[in-house]
């Protein structure tokens, strides 16, 4: 089960053509996935931006550990009450 989906890129500066195809595509992903975060690397450049079904479980890491050994992302912030939350 997909629990969540990546919309934006910052390391090829692309946004997914399955996001691109269609503007309201993000709004359709929101519905599903309603926790936005953002992985970063050690020292806080920003990689990777996307949509989440969980943000405080340990579900809520499975973006991190998808990207971690590939990109070398440590960190996963979720968006929260207006500002971005490291967990």
């Amino acid at each position: 089960m997909t629990t969540f989906k990546i919309t934006k890129d910052h390391i090829s500066d692309t946004t997914p053509a399955s996001v691109e195809k269609n503007q309201s595509n993000e709004n359709e992903i929101k519905k599903d996935f309603p926790f936005k975060f953002r992985l970063y690397d050690g020292d806080q450049n920003l990689y990777f931006e996307g949509y989440s079904n969980d943000s405080d479980s340990e579900d809520a890491f499975k973006p991190l550990d998808h990207f971690a050994e590939s990109y070398g992302v440590t960190t996963i912030k979720y968006f929260e009450n207006g500002e971005w939350v490291e967990l």
